[in-house]
Formats: structure tokens, C-alpha cells, sequence
């Protein structure tokens, strides 16, 4: 199914159930634009990468698994470049409006096993249409 028949409420109503928030850190997670957090006693390291299709990444041998992960792992050398410990993503997507569900789908699993893998939780963040080509934004 395209991603437009289905609607951009629809899709965040998945997504928040796909990706849990429980953390003492986080007041407000997914649900709008942004979140509120509660920082410890610690310093914070804020990091974000854009990748934009035909400059950073081509679809046509790129599997969307791989691209979700790497999204999420180019932020994460940031942080880790720093001496940090990566925790919150926030996502930032625009898609054509011809995506299909399944790439989307293949996409956020690479992007969960990241963070599973990192020990990260998704926070927030925004979706929407690209007229041309895909634009993905990490934070």
C-alpha cells in the first residue's frame, strides 16, 4: 500500500506502537514535534545528520533495513567520537509521496535494531511528503 493512502496520523499511531518510551528520562516522548526530557546529572551531547536520496544514499542498492541503520549509526559516532553514550533519537522523515508502506516498514526495522542495539529510545520527531527525492534527518 503507498504511504499517502494511509495518512500521516495513521502512520505515527504505528510507530508510537512499535517503539516504546518507557525511561525515567523521558516526561513527554512521541506524540508531536518535540518531547520533554529530564536530564541527570550529567552533560548532554546533542548530535543530527541529514542524508538526502541520490547524494548520501541510492534506493536502487541501498535495502532500506541498511538505511534506517545507518542513519541511526552515523549519529551515534558523533556521540561516541565525543566520549558520550548515545540514549534519545528524534527522526526526522520526508518521503515521496509513491513510498511504499513495506520500504517504510523495512526501513524503521533497521532504524529499531540500531537503537536496540545502541540502547536508544525514539523521542519525537516528524514525518512528511517529499516531492522528489527522499530527505531522512537524525537528531
Amino acid at each position: 500500500m503507498k504511504l499517502q493512502k494511509i495518512g500521516e496520523l495513521k502512520l505515527l499511531q504505528e510507530v508510537r506502537k512499535r517503539f516504546k518510551t518507557e525511561d525515567s528520562g523521558i516526561i513527554l516522548g512521541i506524540g508531536d514535534d518535540a518531547a520533554v526530557l529530564a536530564p541527570q546529572k550529567e552533560n548532554i551531547l546533542v548530535t543530527t545528520d541529514m542524508m538526502n536520496e541520490g547524494i548520501h544514499f541510492d534506493l536502487s542498492f541501498t535495502p532500506p533495513f541498511q538505511l534506517g541503520f545507518k542513519l541511526v549509526s552515523v549519529n551515534v559516532s558523533d556521540i561516541t567520537a565525543m566520549g558520550g553514550r548515545p540514549k534519545y533519537l528524534f527522526l526526522n522523515i520526508a518521503l515521496k509521496n509513491d513510498a511504499d508502506e513495506k520500504m517504510f516498514w523495512d526501513m524503521y526495522e533497521g532504524i529499531s535494531k540500531a537503537m536496540d542495539m545502541y540502547g536508544m529510545k525514539l523521542v519525537g520527531g516528524d514525518l512528511c511528503s517529499a516531492k522528489n527525492d527522499m530527505i531522512l534527518s537524525a537528531t
